[in-house]
């Protein structure tokens, strides 16, 4: 069974807790890119999320210890 809430609230837990006020939540990523990009992203049979942190982490595979400057 999922963890005990203080009464009222409803749902699970959260994953995210408050942070001091602010409360992040999940992080998320908005940007804008070109209309065959997007197209391009949202047809990987992964989804959407699963495709970019997948790119992403290979091109920091690939690109090894470097360091952003």
């Amino acid at each position: 069974m999922a963890e005990e809430r203080v009464p009222g609230k409803r749902g699970p837990k959260p994953k995210y807790e408050s942070n001091g006020g602010y409360q992040r939540g999940a992080p998320r990523l908005a940007t804008r890119v070109d209309p065959e990009v997007l197209e391009w992203i949202e047809s990987r049979p992964e989804g959407v999320r699963r495709y970019i942190e997948r790119v992403v982490r290979e091109d920091r595979d690939r690109l090894g210890d470097l360091k952003l400057r």
